[in-house]
């Protein structure tokens, strides 16, 4: 058993301390967990990381189905974003709308189909990119490790 409040370090992250860190976070907590709490979570992540080095990319929590423009779920969600891209303006990659662009079906190697285009009227995720109703499938992990290392080149990391 783990008590509450325990503090919680991955052997791995010991390890990469000083490397590039891609955090993805807040999706299984947002509709429960106040948006303060996510965003000093990730605030937590980044204060271990070495003080010399802090190359880190904040990602937006991408829309499932469910949570579609105009919703009740997706105005906690994008309050959600709305805090964390606040408090990390300057680490910030809004990788749920860039997802809904040519630029992630050409990464994805496809083309959006009628459904996709709907999908991205409603601001959810392409389910060409997805395989349920917001995991990404293969095509969806393929295009966000291309805006990744894109993003890591723009910011002159690699």
């Amino acid at each position: 058993s783990c008590p509450p409040k325990s503090y919680f370090t991955p052997s791995d992250g010991l390890l990469y301390v000083d490397r590039h860190v891609t955090i993805w976070t807040g999706r299984n907590s947002f509709k429960d967990v106040a948006p303060a709490l996510i965003v000093a979570s990730i605030r937590s992540m980044i204060d271990f990381l070495t003080p010399r080095v802090k190359r880190v990319v904040v990602m937006s929590i991408p829309p499932w189905v469910g949570e579609e423009v105009g919703t009740s779920n997706r105005a906690k969600l994008d309050a959600c974003n709305a805090a964390i891209q606040a408090a990390f303006p300057e680490f910030w990659l809004d990788i749920s709308a860039w997802l809904r662009t040519e630029q992630a079906a050409t990464a994805a190697g496809i083309a959006f189909t009628s459904d996709d285009l709907t999908d991205i009227a409603n601001g959810l995720t392409p389910r060409s990119l997805r395989s349920d109703s917001g995991h990404l499938n293969a095509g969806g992990n393929v295009a966000i490790g291309h805006r990744v290392y894109q993003e890591s080149q723009i910011r002159g990391w690699m």
